[in-house]
């Protein structure tokens, strides 16, 4: 405990909207060179989660998230010689052919959401939980307003997920009712459903205002990093998000089936 309390009180404050004296790279080298390689481990997880949306870019033929931790040649390495990517997505990959990996490439993120060994902490838990909820809301916003059938967009989810259950419960609605939790969110959406940048930015800032509640939850520890290390990369988006890089987020965002 006193290492994460030592750890966790050198790290410069953050808040939305601000200026981080740190980039990722600077606070994940940090953590490596404090913590053990297991603990260190965890923060690959993260990133994870970037690199299988940067494949589904590299398929689409759009720019990556240079936040990944494998480049364009890198991917395009470990699709061939089926390494350094998850084992459900090499399989994927191999299974399907092009057309096919565009339009079925929601099992990767159901297999992603379902993988145990991204969900090692509490606070993993927690997060995993939060994007793939916040992806399925926006998901049945979608198909209400652009008249697609819910039933067809969540074929692969197990409809005994109550989750799942309390979605398609609303499948023939003429707006879609967010859970109580998620009220702030519904609220959200619905202000900037006209302005899809608007609302990218504004989901990023309420993720990390999830986070920090989160983390105001926490004794220092590793999930306290780990919290911090998510609102970082939140952060940097924020900062670097281009007008370019944003059509190219926003296009993905438009052709996702979760």
């Amino acid at each position: 405990m006193g290492l994460y309390t030592f750890l966790c009180t050198a790290l410069p404050p953050l808040a939305w909207g601000g200026h981080s004296e740190w980039s990722f790279g600077q606070f994940r080298r940090f953590v490596r060179s404090n913590v053990s390689k297991r603990a260190a481990s965890l923060f690959d997880l993260i990133l994870r989660y970037i690199d299988i949306k940067n494949v589904e870019l590299y398929l689409r033929q759009e720019p990556l998230d240079d936040r990944g931790s494998l480049s364009k040649p890198a991917i395009e390495e470990a699709l061939l010689h089926q390494i350094h990517l998850p084992q459900y997505l090499l399989d994927f990959c191999a299974e399907n052919d092009e057309r096919e990996r565009k339009a079925k490439f929601s099992l990767v993120y159901l297999a992603f959401f379902k993988d145990k060994e991204i969900r090692k902490t509490p606070f993993l838990r927690f997060y995993w939980d939060l994007e793939r909820e916040i992806r399925l809301l926006l998901t049945a916003v979608r198909c209400q307003k652009e008249g697609r059938d819910l039933l067809i967009e969540l074929q692969y989810e197990d409809p005994k997920d109550p989750f799942i259950a309390y979605l398609l419960a609303q499948k023939n609605q003429q707006t879609v009712r967010f859970p109580f939790e998620y009220q702030d969110l519904e609220e959200i959406v619905n202000k900037s459903s006209k302005e899809p940048m608007s609302q990218y930015v504004a989901l990023n800032k309420y993720r990390f205002k999830k986070i920090e509640e989160f983390k105001n939850t926490l004794q220092f520890s590793l999930d306290y990093l780990l919290c911090y290390g998510v609102q970082l990369l939140l952060l940097e988006e924020d900062a670097t998000l281009s007008e370019s890089r944003g059509k190219a987020i926003l296009n993905t965002i438009a052709k996702e089936r979760v």
